[in-house]
């Protein structure tokens, strides 16, 4: 639309311009010359107005436009973050920012783990990504590392890239990347992918020709904008984690369990299948907070919830009700079983050592428990008679736990 104003005003003004010229020519009121001069002069002003002004519009629609297309990437990415499809966001980050540029069709994305400085291969476009993925990069050999001030805050060029793998990568490797590269391959452009102030990894996007400065713009700014969306959905992880997983242990929290535990309690009378709540107590936990300090308290609730994880199926939910209390649901499992399993865990414990070194000595003891268990459906369905079905029977099994173990409580180091 936008073109078609600009045609019709062109035409308008040149249509004028013939009219007052063929005027001239017919009935001449002034000199020829004095026509054409003023034709002439239309002409100037018609091609400085198109050259300098519209260009300057075509170039501010344009900018527009690019932005307004990125916001539309932008949100098909937040849309695919939300769904959680982590296996092909990487895939539309490249292409996206290939498609941005006409005269590209080839790319990569690569995304960068500190702990062995290595680049992985999570993306390719118009390559054979079977062979890139089991490629990787040393940070020191990578485009970005080498042709950046190492502070990744900017894209790169680098104009030949064969010539680059040639002197920074193995020649093996150099020859294998430079069989699986088109040679019609004339520059690569690097953009660094930061989070936090961090490298997280960078998108290389090749080209049978030169990258103008405008292209350079719109891929920073398309990287740039979608680092925000990357930044914002770790933020949502973060914070839906923390509402799922208690922050100490590691394992559901309290108001995750019970949600969790309505679906699973629907699917079991759906199914006809029974399961056991059991309910447990750590024992003496006061006293340890008491005689070796919270922070002890804490590493002995780790050391138990790493435990029973590795005795559990992952099938079986596995959660933290509040301070010592736990509780955990064996599916499929019967009153029988679960004991069994119970009373297989608590031996464990009693056989194995909490060690820790408590104010530069060695001390050790072991860490028990009470539990109580109440079956589904047989005893009930509904969680708050489980619990207390469950609480009444684990209140027993400590008071015997403690009449029959009565130098159980950890006061006294071992060295």
């Amino acid at each position: 639309m936008y073109n078609t104003f600009k045609m019709m005003l062109l035409s308008l003004l040149i249509i004028f311009s013939s009219i007052f010229l063929l005027n001239q020519i017919i009935e001449p009121n002034t000199s020829i010359y004095y026509a054409l001069a003023i034709t002439l002069l239309n002409t100037i002003i018609l091609c400085i107005y198109h050259l300098v002004i519209l260009k300057k519009r075509e170039s501010f629609y344009d900018s527009l436009r690019i932005k307004n297309k990125i916001l539309n990437i932008t949100l098909k990415l937040n849309n695919s973050f939300i769904k959680n499809e982590e296996n092909n966001i990487y895939q539309v980050i490249l292409d996206n920012a290939i498609d941005l540029i006409d005269k590209c069709n080839y790319g990569s994305l690569l995304i960068y783990n500190p702990d062995d400085y290595m680049f992985s291969f999570k993306a390719v476009k118009g390559y054979d990504f079977d062979f890139y993925k089991s490629v990787k990069i040393h940070l020191n050999e990578s485009f970005i590392y080498r042709q950046s001030d190492n502070e990744f805050n900017s894209p790169v060029i680098i104009k030949n890239i064969y010539e680059h793998n040639k002197k920074f990568l193995s020649p093996e490797d150099a020859k294998l990347i430079y069989e699986n590269t088109p040679n019609t391959i004339k520059e690569t452009i690097s953009l660094p992918i930061k989070l936090n102030d961090e490298i997280y990894g960078f998108i290389n996007i090749d080209s049978t020709s030169s990258f103008t400065q405008q292209e350079i713009k719109i891929l920073d700014y398309y990287i740039k904008t979608t680092v925000n969306s990357i930044n914002d959905n770790n933020l949502i992880k973060k914070t839906i984690r923390l509402s799922k997983y208690d922050k100490l242990t590691n394992i559901y929290t309290r108001s995750y369990f019970e949600e969790t535990f309505e679906l699973y309690s629907k699917n079991s009378i759906r199914y006809n299948t029974k399961y056991s709540f059991v309910l447990i107590d750590i024992n003496y936990l006061k006293a340890i907070n008491d005689n070796f300090g919270h922070s002890i308290g804490d590493k002995a609730l780790r050391y138990f919830t790493d435990t029973v994880k590795t005795q559990i199926r992952e099938t079986d939910l596995f959660a933290r009700l509040g301070g010592d209390e736990f509780v955990i649901v064996f599916h499929e499992s019967s009153f029988q079983e679960s004991n069994n399993k119970m009373k297989e865990i608590l031996n464990k414990f009693l056989d194995t050592e909490f060690t820790f070194t408590n104010e530069n000595s060695i001390t050790s003891f072991n860490i028990s428990f009470s539990y109580g268990i109440a079956v589904a459906p047989d005893e009930s369905m509904i969680f708050d008679v489980l619990l207390r079905l469950a609480d009444d029977k684990m209140y027993k099994f400590k008071k015997n736990f403690k009449k029959n173990n009565p130098n159980a409580i950890p006061y006294k180091s071992k060295i």
